[in-house]
């Protein structure tokens, strides 16, 4: 199946990266950093193209492809198409001494690479290089005094630039009369406006002559004009980067984008991970925001709920076997009255290859009651690949289920039975493609498909995750789906109606309107007309989406009226091949959709229409039996599925705040939750989380007197590798070092400093370090412990900011962290309340704060598990809500807005005055 899912596809080293700095799942594809936008558009796994770990990256304007150089087993370029194919590899007659070293010269047709001699080669082919060394161009450039090139790019000019990372300049090479990059002509463009951020990749916009790189260890995107003044600073750690490598910008890769739109290409090299992919690929990040449909902005927000829970696999439910680990999609047989799934990565999970079973029916309550492929009789389309599926209802000659797969851009017509069940062979009835040349239909990726009968005319409904597309199919005068001919295509955009990628369209026959749903995780369910105007957003409660594949309209599990079911695929077998958590959720919704009009009844008196009263702002309570409890519950909010288990839990004492204040980035870091313990024993809900997360290592912020040595002994039991790691010092600002050297091991661009004498201020700031990927380290109120200075030089920060007033960070230590960073900016309030509204409103905008924790800042483990989910925590008292933080829950304007703790620490009134919120 073709990877393009966002952050659940681009999991790092363990199997939570979706929840890694962005916390409770949420719109994980898209994120915006300071003065500029930047969203995943699309994403192209390196084992899917046949390759392991790219690093150089260009773009051959004179064929349309990516030029991609793969670094292992040897340095070889790949022609890759906008269709996520290869067209052909070549040897390179030179090595580049830096693999990233590579671009592709428009003006001369030429490809440049730069070997660690410093020898400038140009390879001739128009952007085709042959493998030989006829041809090639040599020029010494030892004289321009380079000290670690790490990125190439030319622009339209034929220029060639260089970028000298350890020299902090970009080195730009005018072209001689012969068009060949000058160092005669050399200039240089300062990175002084980087502030000494280690950055890597160069790119250059040849539109106005922009240039883009790319600090790794921050995953900042810094955009520079052509004087290397600073244009827009992109934060791009949303985006799920492993280790980015070499840039290039090139036309978007959706077909349905104007020719002039461009986007950001990153080469990920990957990382060495403990099972399954390393995260190699090459991601597409779309660098300009998408205009919201009017429609959207203007359409009502409804609540919907899940009253209804099936897993797929056995146990817990009998019948799903074989197991379906990836529910890709879902269809209804209104025949049968039961519900099909397809499973299009069964055989990725199974490792076993294909097992015989990639299709399901179930009714609506989840019992089984058959199970077989779609059509075995033309391998491997859709016996392997089933992404899509969709049932035609009608008499014996006309019933048909429609199977989409989406790796090979194929529609499949299979014939159904006598009782509406797919034919397990000598059902294929047609197969077309959906990229036909000179057809309308263009899909490259047809993740989800529907049938209905809109307008009076037989229609096939498909989604296309890549493009952000809904094409409409009907068949012209043959009564045929063909794809192309006679057929009668439109489609409309979903980016517009905040869509990303959208994974499946359901058709609802009860007023001829769609419902789509996107692959994000925590997605909304939208609720559109068949021209694509926004009807109504669905808004789930205590949404527990991970990765939505597929959703249908069927009646409920209750057998009263319609629901809509989704199929989630859980986490991706990319990163854990052995995943198993597939689950459907049935969704009731108040409206449900519009059913035809009743008859109105005459009336003597008509009855005047009541006004609406306002809709209660979605607020939840996240409470324990004391703060182990609460603490494991966040944790379960944090990772709503582990899988087979994680790669790591941390683990600080819940009697005090010290040890643990710089646990919660750190924990974000290595994608993690955390949970606390006694000195001296495992609470009962503390060791219940411990064995549903399985984690490989546990790490133990404190020293013994914190956490004791029976209890690290203790917790050895609970981790898979019987690894347990204690990150400690000789004092709390110690610890905090060594946590934050131990998780934070490259430099970073911006880090937090707080008081290590109470605990709200850090507090507060620790879901705004999660989600920016910076650490936090402690201070004292009137000097910077030595812990603390040797982490501030490691990490080179260029920005430091203090939290809290100077009665918590005095005015001198503020003075003394100018020598760590060239910028220091103090983000206070007159209170610790008003301290984390002021950390809230610079770190989160209404894109990034969907999610809001409101914890007591009258104490601290409650808001310090909350700490890793990377979202705004706010403090209140316990009696009533800060009219501060009122203020921005109601900026932010959540979709779910959390309360942590019993009504102890925070009452039901608060609640109240949270739901309340205009």
């Amino acid at each position: 199946m073709r990877t393009n899912r966002g952050l659940v596809a681009t999991a790092a080293a363990t199997v939570l990266a979706l929840c890694a700095g962005i916390g409770l799942p949420h719109t994980g594809a898209a994120g915006a950093g300071p003065g500029g936008y930047a969203a995943l558009a699309n994403r192209i796994e390196a084992g899917d193209i046949g390759l392991r770990s790219p690093t150089g990256l260009s773009y051959s304007t004179a064929t349309g492809e990516l030029i991609v150089l793969d670094r292992a087993p040897s340095a070889s370029v790949s022609f890759v198409t906008s269709h996520d194919t290869v067209n052909g590899v070549a040897t390179l007659g030179a090595v580049p001494g830096d693999a990233i070293n590579l671009a592709y010269d428009a003006t001369r047709g030429r490809l440049a690479e730069l070997t660690s001699t410093a020898d400038l080669v140009s390879i001739p082919g128009a952007g085709r290089p042959h493998s030989g060394s006829v041809g090639l161009s040599h020029r010494d450039i030892r004289a321009l005094g380079l000290r670690s090139a790490a990125g190439l790019a030319t622009d339209a000019s034929g220029a060639l630039y260089i970028l000298d990372a350890a020299g902090q300049r970009i080195v730009r090479l005018a072209p001689d009369a012969a068009g060949q990059p000058d160092p005669a002509r050399s200039s240089v463009i300062g990175l002084n406006a980087l502030a000494g951020a280690r950055v890597r990749g160069l790119a250059v916009q040849r539109a106005n002559g922009h240039l883009f790189v790319l600090a790794s260890s921050s995953k900042k995107l810094y955009e520079l004009d052509a004087t290397g003044a600073l244009v827009a600073t992109r934060d791009l750690t949303a985006v799920g980067l492993h280790n980015p490598q070499g840039l290039v910008i090139a036309p978007s890769s959706d077909n349905t984008d104007p020719a002039a739109v461009t986007n950001l290409y990153v080469a990920d090299a990957g990382t060495a991970a403990p099972a399954g992919s390393t995260g190699a690929g090459i991601a597409e990040i779309a660098l300009t925001a998408p205009v919201t449909q009017a429609a959207l902005l203007a359409a009502p927000t409804t609540a919907g709920s899940v009253v209804n829970t099936i897993i797929t696999r056995n146990p817990p439910n009998a019948g799903w076997t074989p197991d379906s680990p990836d529910p890709s999609d879902l269809a209804f047989n209104a025949d049968s009255g039961r519900l099909i799934l397809s499973d299009g990565e069964v055989e990725e999970t199974t490792g076993a290859g294909f097992h015989g079973v990639n299709g399901w029916e179930f009714s609506p309550t989840g019992t089984v009651t058959s199970s077989a492929s779609f059509d075995t009789t033309v391998a491997p389309y859709t016996n392997t690949e089933p992404a899509g599926v969709a049932y035609r209802p009608g008499s014996l000659t006309v019933r048909r289920v429609f199977v989409s797969n989406d790796s090979r851009a194929k529609v499949q017509e299979v014939r159904a039975d006598s009782q509406g069940h797919f034919y397990q062979a000598n059902g294929l009835v047609a197969e077309w493609s959906t990229l036909t040349p000179g057809s309308a239909l263009q899909s490259l990726d047809s993740e989800g498909i529907d049938y209905g009968v809109a307008n009076g005319s037989p229609t096939l409904f498909i989604a296309d995750g890549k493009e952000a597309e809904i094409w409409i199919v009907q068949p012209g005068a043959n009564g045929r789906f063909e794809g192309s001919g006679d057929d009668v295509v439109t489609h409309f955009d979903t980016l517009s109606l905040g869509q990303p990628n959208p994974e499946d369209v359901t058709f609802d026959a009860r007023d001829g309107t769609l419902w789509v749903i996107s692959n994000k995780s925590a997605s909304d369910i939208l609720h559109v007309d068949t021209l694509g105007n926004a009807i109504e957003t669905i808004q789930i409660a205590s949404n527990p989406f991970v990765a939505p594949g597929g959703i249908t309209l069927a009646p409920a599990s209750s057998g009263g009226g319609m629901s809509l079911y989704v199929a989630d695929r859980g986490i991706d077998n990319n990163p854990l091949p052995t995943e198993n958590d597939g689950r459907i959720f049935e969704i009731a919704v108040a409206s449900g959709g519009s059913s035809p009009t009743p008859t109105p009844t005459a009336s003597p008196t008509p009855t005047p229409t009541p006004t609406p009263s306002p809709t209660p702002r979605p607020v939840a309570r996240i409470a324990g039996t004391d703060r182990y409890g609460t603490a494991a519950k966040v944790s379960q909010n944090i990772i709503p599925n582990p899988g087979t288990g994680v790669a790591s839990v941390y683990v600080a004492t819940g009697t005090n705040f010290a040890d643990a204040l710089a646990g919660g980035p750190a924990a974000a870091k290595r994608s993690a939750s955390l949970l606390l313990v006694t000195p001296s024993s495992i609470p009962a809900t503390t060791a219940a989380e411990l064995n549903r997360l399985k984690p490989d290592t546990i790490y133990i912020l404190g020293g013994t007197g914190a956490v004791s040595t029976s209890v690290a002994s203790q917790l050895a039991a609970y981790a898979r590798s019987g690894t347990v790691i204690r990150l400690s010092g000789p004092d709390r600002y110690g610890t905090a070092a060594a946590a934050v050297a131990n998780a934070f091991t490259g430099q970073s661009a911006q880090v937090m400093v707080a008081t290590g004498e109470a605990f709200p201020d850090a507090l507060a700031g620790g879901g705004a370090a999660s989600r920016a990927g910076m650490p936090i380290l402690l201070v004292k109120g009137t000097s910077i412990p030595a812990a603390t200075a040797q982490q501030l030089t490691r990490l080179q920060p260029a920005t430091i900011y203090v939290l809290g007033g100077t009665g918590a960070v005095s005015s001198a230590v503020e003075s003394q962290l100018h020598a760590y960073a060239g910028t220091v900016i103090r983000v206070a309030g007159a209170d610790r309340y008003r301290t984390a509204v002021a950390v809230s409103q610079r770190f989160f905008s209404v894109a990034t704060g969907d999610h809001v924790w409101v914890s007591t800042g009258l104490n601290f483990p409650d808001a310090l598990a909350a700490g890793p989910a990377g979202d705004s925590v706010l403090l209140t008292p316990a009696g009533s809500l800060p009219a501060a933080a009122a203020t921005e829950i109601g900026r932010l304007d959540p979709a779910l807005t959390h309360v942590l703790g019993g009504t102890s620490v925070v009452s039901n009134a608060v609640m109240i005055q949270i739901s309340a919120i205009p």
